[in-house]
């Protein structure tokens, strides 16, 4: 049992594609691709992650997660409310990590996300890459691939498998 105290907190994005050419969906995960960082973050560099960052003196995790997604994807109070529920997935190696649904994401809705983010790239992973994609990672963290997959899981679940 991991009893390390969370000072971490991380909200992974679920999201559903599917290709005008298409006809199902496909799962993923949007985070945030770690290009051209500072010099105080360059161990960072190429790695994937997903959105967040460390719960301030008084904050919950949930509450942590929001400002990051404020901060990091400057999304709205209004659109936060319109997020379905933060799932909690995991508390490991210091970090708490929870799936929100974000719905479909087509061109648009990417661009958006792409044209906001305030620190890295927006990088939409989808579930077929989780294994070949070198996500971020630190001493006695979790395995964060798992938690991308747990995470799509756990809202597939929440809407019955439908896209």
């Amino acid at each position: 049992m991991d009893t390390a105290p969370v000072k971490l907190a991380y909200a992974v994005l679920v999201f559903r594609y599917k290709h005008r050419k298409d006809t199902t969906f496909q799962w993923g995960v949007l985070c945030n691709g770690k290009r051209l960082m500072p010099s105080k973050l360059a161990q960072f560099e190429g790695t994937t992650a997903f959105f967040g960052g460390k719960i301030e003196d008084g904050e919950t995790p949930q509450g942590a997660m929001e400002r990051e997604l404020r901060e990091e994807l400057l999304l709205s109070y209004e659109e936060l409310d319109s997020l379905h529920p933060f799932v909690p997935l995991d508390s490991t190696g210091g970090a708490a990590f929870s799936a929100v649904d974000i719905g479909v994401l087509d061109e648009d809705r990417l661009r958006d996300y792409a044209s906001d983010c305030a620190e890295g790239i927006v990088d939409p992973v989808m579930e077929s890459a989780f294994a070949n994609t070198r996500w971020v990672s630190w001493p006695g963290g979790p395995d964060i691939g798992a938690i991308a997959q747990k995470a799509v899981i756990s809202i597939q679940a929440a809407a019955g498998g439908a896209a």
